[in-house]
Protein backbone atom coordinates (compact mmCIF):
# COMPACT_ATOMS: atom_id res chain seq x y z
CA UNK A 1 0.00 0.00 0.00
CA UNK A 2 1.12 3.47 -0.72
CA UNK A 3 2.28 6.24 1.90
CA UNK A 4 -0.55 8.88 0.80
CA UNK A 5 -3.52 6.52 1.17
CA UNK A 6 -5.06 7.37 4.75
CA UNK A 7 -7.71 5.42 6.18
CA UNK A 8 -10.65 7.88 5.67
CA UNK A 9 -9.37 7.45 1.49
CA UNK A 10 -9.83 3.72 2.35
CA UNK A 11 -12.65 4.05 3.87
CA UNK A 12 -14.58 5.87 1.68
CA UNK A 13 -13.70 3.53 -1.14
CA UNK A 14 -14.11 0.35 0.84
CA UNK A 15 -17.30 1.76 1.11
CA UNK A 16 -18.33 2.30 -2.44
CA UNK A 17 -17.15 -0.95 -2.58
CA UNK A 18 -19.32 -2.57 -0.67
CA UNK A 19 -22.05 -0.15 -2.12
CA UNK A 20 -21.47 -1.72 -5.48
CA UNK A 21 -21.25 -5.29 -4.34
CA UNK A 22 -24.89 -4.22 -2.44
CA UNK A 23 -26.31 -2.73 -5.71
CA UNK A 24 -25.58 -5.30 -7.97
CA UNK A 25 -27.27 -8.27 -5.27
CA UNK A 26 -30.49 -5.85 -5.43
CA UNK A 27 -29.97 -6.08 -9.04
CA UNK A 28 -29.98 -9.93 -9.27
CA UNK A 29 -32.51 -9.93 -6.87
CA UNK A 30 -34.92 -7.60 -8.58
CA UNK A 31 -35.37 -9.72 -11.44
CA UNK A 32 -38.73 -9.84 -12.36
CA UNK A 33 -40.69 -13.36 -14.83
CA UNK A 34 -42.01 -12.63 -18.13
CA UNK A 35 -45.44 -12.33 -19.00
CA UNK A 36 -46.01 -13.62 -21.78
CA UNK A 37 -48.14 -12.17 -24.61
CA UNK A 38 -47.12 -8.73 -22.82
CA UNK A 39 -44.11 -6.73 -24.42
CA UNK A 40 -41.68 -6.00 -21.46
CA UNK A 41 -39.84 -2.76 -20.74
CA UNK A 42 -36.35 -3.83 -19.31
CA UNK A 43 -33.29 -2.20 -18.75
CA UNK A 44 -31.04 -2.02 -22.13
CA UNK A 45 -27.69 -2.70 -22.56
CA UNK A 46 -27.11 1.22 -22.01
CA UNK A 47 -27.89 0.23 -18.02
CA UNK A 48 -25.83 -3.00 -17.92
CA UNK A 49 -22.84 -1.06 -19.81
CA UNK A 50 -22.85 1.86 -16.99
CA UNK A 51 -22.85 -0.43 -14.48
CA UNK A 52 -20.02 -3.24 -15.54
CA UNK A 53 -17.72 -0.44 -17.30
CA UNK A 54 -18.12 2.36 -13.99
CA UNK A 55 -17.59 -0.72 -11.87
CA UNK A 56 -14.44 -1.93 -13.70
CA UNK A 57 -13.08 1.39 -14.10
CA UNK A 58 -13.40 2.22 -10.57
CA UNK A 59 -11.84 -1.52 -9.54
CA UNK A 60 -8.86 -0.52 -12.11
CA UNK A 61 -7.99 3.29 -10.92
CA UNK A 62 -8.19 2.07 -7.04
CA UNK A 63 -6.17 -0.92 -7.98
CA UNK A 64 -3.07 1.49 -9.37
CA UNK A 65 -4.18 4.18 -6.56
CA UNK A 66 -3.87 1.87 -3.57
CA UNK A 67 -0.67 -0.06 -4.67
CA UNK A 68 0.93 0.84 -7.55
CA UNK A 69 1.39 4.45 -7.37
CA UNK A 70 3.50 6.95 -9.27
CA UNK A 71 6.83 7.49 -8.82
CA UNK A 72 6.93 11.06 -11.04
CA UNK A 73 7.67 13.88 -9.29
CA UNK A 74 4.03 15.14 -9.09
CA UNK A 75 2.66 11.47 -7.89
CA UNK A 76 1.47 12.84 -5.43
CA UNK A 77 -1.24 15.01 -7.27
CA UNK A 78 -1.86 12.36 -9.89
CA UNK A 79 -3.01 10.03 -7.54
CA UNK A 80 -5.04 12.53 -6.04
CA UNK A 81 -6.89 12.25 -9.25
CA UNK A 82 -7.04 8.43 -9.68
CA UNK A 83 -8.75 8.68 -6.10
CA UNK A 84 -11.47 11.06 -7.17
CA UNK A 85 -11.65 9.42 -10.44
CA UNK A 86 -12.22 6.13 -8.84
CA UNK A 87 -14.88 7.85 -6.25
CA UNK A 88 -16.80 9.37 -9.55
CA UNK A 89 -16.71 5.98 -11.20
CA UNK A 90 -18.08 4.00 -8.25
CA UNK A 91 -20.48 6.05 -7.44
CA UNK A 92 -21.16 6.15 -11.05
CA UNK A 93 -21.66 2.04 -10.92
CA UNK A 94 -23.58 2.36 -7.91
CA UNK A 95 -26.24 5.25 -9.53
CA UNK A 96 -26.41 3.02 -12.86
CA UNK A 97 -27.42 -0.20 -10.55
CA UNK A 98 -30.25 1.63 -8.83
CA UNK A 99 -31.67 2.93 -12.11
CA UNK A 100 -31.75 -0.56 -13.23
CA UNK A 101 -33.10 -1.77 -10.22
CA UNK A 102 -35.93 1.28 -10.50
CA UNK A 103 -36.55 -0.16 -13.98
CA UNK A 104 -36.57 -4.35 -13.29
CA UNK A 105 -39.05 -3.32 -10.23
CA UNK A 106 -41.81 -1.57 -11.59
CA UNK A 107 -42.29 -4.79 -14.30
CA UNK A 108 -43.62 -2.28 -16.78
CA UNK A 109 -45.66 -3.95 -19.88
CA UNK A 110 -47.79 -3.09 -22.30
CA UNK A 111 -50.46 -5.50 -24.31
CA UNK A 112 -52.30 -3.85 -26.88
CA UNK A 113 -54.01 -0.79 -25.06
CA UNK A 114 -53.07 -1.90 -21.44
CA UNK A 115 -50.27 -1.02 -19.41
CA UNK A 116 -49.48 -3.37 -16.22
CA UNK A 117 -46.73 -1.68 -13.68
CA UNK A 118 -46.07 -2.32 -10.35
CA UNK A 119 -46.38 0.89 -7.88
CA UNK A 120 -45.72 0.26 -4.16
CA UNK A 121 -46.06 -3.44 -4.08
CA UNK A 122 -49.45 -3.64 -5.65
CA UNK A 123 -50.11 -4.37 -9.30
CA UNK A 124 -51.60 -1.27 -11.22
CA UNK A 125 -53.49 -2.01 -14.73
CA UNK A 126 -54.23 0.85 -17.36
CA UNK A 127 -55.32 1.90 -20.28
CA UNK A 128 -53.56 3.97 -22.61
CA UNK A 129 -56.07 5.66 -24.00
CA UNK A 130 -56.66 6.89 -20.54
CA UNK A 131 -53.56 9.42 -20.76
CA UNK A 132 -53.82 13.04 -20.75
CA UNK A 133 -50.53 14.80 -20.59
CA UNK A 134 -47.00 13.52 -20.62
CA UNK A 135 -43.38 15.51 -20.54
CA UNK A 136 -39.85 14.85 -19.98
CA UNK A 137 -39.07 15.57 -16.71
CA UNK A 138 -35.35 17.02 -15.19
CA UNK A 139 -34.13 13.49 -14.58
CA UNK A 140 -34.54 12.02 -18.65
CA UNK A 141 -37.39 10.41 -17.93
CA UNK A 142 -40.53 11.20 -19.33
CA UNK A 143 -44.02 11.82 -17.07
CA UNK A 144 -47.38 10.27 -18.08
CA UNK A 145 -50.61 11.18 -16.14
CA UNK A 146 -53.04 9.14 -16.38
CA UNK A 147 -56.85 9.92 -15.80
CA UNK A 148 -57.54 8.41 -12.73
CA UNK A 149 -54.81 10.11 -10.75
CA UNK A 150 -51.70 7.80 -11.49
CA UNK A 151 -48.52 8.66 -12.33
CA UNK A 152 -46.06 6.61 -15.00
CA UNK A 153 -42.44 7.67 -15.39
CA UNK A 154 -40.45 6.11 -18.23
CA UNK A 155 -37.16 5.48 -18.74
CA UNK A 156 -36.62 6.34 -22.81
CA UNK A 157 -33.59 3.92 -22.55
CA UNK A 158 -34.99 0.91 -21.55
CA UNK A 159 -35.58 -1.90 -24.17
CA UNK A 160 -39.29 -1.52 -25.56
CA UNK A 161 -39.39 1.96 -23.88
CA UNK A 162 -39.58 3.56 -27.21
CA UNK A 163 -42.86 1.46 -28.03
CA UNK A 164 -44.61 2.49 -25.04
CA UNK A 165 -43.66 6.02 -25.48
CA UNK A 166 -44.84 6.26 -29.20
CA UNK A 167 -48.26 4.56 -28.26
CA UNK A 168 -49.23 6.86 -25.36
CA UNK A 169 -48.13 9.91 -27.30
CA UNK A 170 -50.48 8.88 -30.27
CA UNK A 171 -53.05 8.93 -27.25
CA UNK A 172 -52.33 12.49 -26.38
CA UNK A 173 -52.45 13.24 -30.13
CA UNK A 174 -55.36 12.46 -30.64
CA UNK A 175 -58.31 14.88 -29.96
CA UNK A 176 -60.63 14.34 -27.21
CA UNK A 177 -63.90 14.68 -27.15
Amino acid sequence: MQNYVTSLDLFLVGGIAAAICFALCCVVLSIQPKKPGWIMITPAPLHWSAIILSAGLFLFIGYIWLFVGSSRPDGTSQMRIAFWLSVIFGAGSVVAAFQTIRIMRNALSLRGNEIAFQKAGDQILLRCSDVVSGGRRWGGEIRFRFADGNILDVDPYAHNADRLIERLAEQLAVPRR
